[in-house]
């Protein structure tokens, strides 16, 4: 198989798979001889091809998390598998296979009709498509997000760090109380917000801004 891995032009670390098995083949009349199943992702410069035969399939890699692979998934809409005969590459049909709904908790699963460029129907295919994910890896700014909220090790700055200030620059106390307002402020944001937080802990969002203006009022 080749290198293809989805979304199309996605990289970074391997995120999941998607497994795209033919279970059955049955057809209206005579089998297709020497015939092979060409899978067409969407966006993708590479097929995948695979005999036509019960129980062929393919682990295409996944490059993305669960959500962007569930709107890749819901842009490509229809997954193309055309019949092709193996020596000339001519397709003899072609199955759609609606995946806009497919998500690791939701497979697409079922038979879909093989049509000719005619529209007569040849036969069906009994196809399954499942993604599956690591859950164990995330990207550095999703680990990065997820410390902030939980790791109770990372340093707060409630009221006694203004006060050190205060102490180190006599001359900055307007700063210090825009400071101290601006701490208030975003903490009656957050709570506003529904957000629930124990006592003595600072919104993650309100320590950029008390940063900010402490880094003023010392400079100055």
């Amino acid at each position: 198989m080749s290198s293809l891995s989805l979304p199309p032009g996605v990289g970074g670390p391997l995120r999941g798979q998607l497994a795209c098995t033919l279970e059955a083949a049955e057809w209206a009349g005579a089998r297709p001889a020497h015939c092979q199943l060409r899978v067409r992702f969407w966006g993708a410069a590479q097929d995948v091809v695979l005999p036509a035969e019960p129980g062929a399939a393919c682990r295409v890699p996944v490059h993305c998390g669960a959500a962007h692979f569930r709107r890749y998934c819901t842009d490509m809409g229809t997954l193309e598998l055309a019949v092709e005969d193996c020596a000339t590459a001519s397709t003899v049909g072609a199955a759609a296979v609606d995946v806009s709904a497919l998500e690791e908790a939701r497979e697409v699963a079922g038979e879909f009709p093989v049509l000719s460029a005619a529209g007569k129907c040849l036969g069906q295919l009994r196809v399954a498509l499942r993604v599956s994910f690591e859950h164990s890896v995330t990207a550095s700014f999703e680990r990065a997000e997820q410390r902030a909220e939980t790791d109770t090790s990372l340093p707060t700055f409630p009221a006694a760090v203004v006060q050190q200030v205060t102490r180190l620059d006599g001359e900055a106390g307007s700063e210090v109380l825009a400071v101290e307002a601006l701490f208030e402020a975003s903490e009656a944001r957050l709570k506003a917000g529904g957000g629930a937080r124990k006592s003595g802990e600072t919104s993650h969002y309100a320590r950029f801004d008390l940063f900010l203006l402490l880094d003023l009022a010392i400079k100055r």
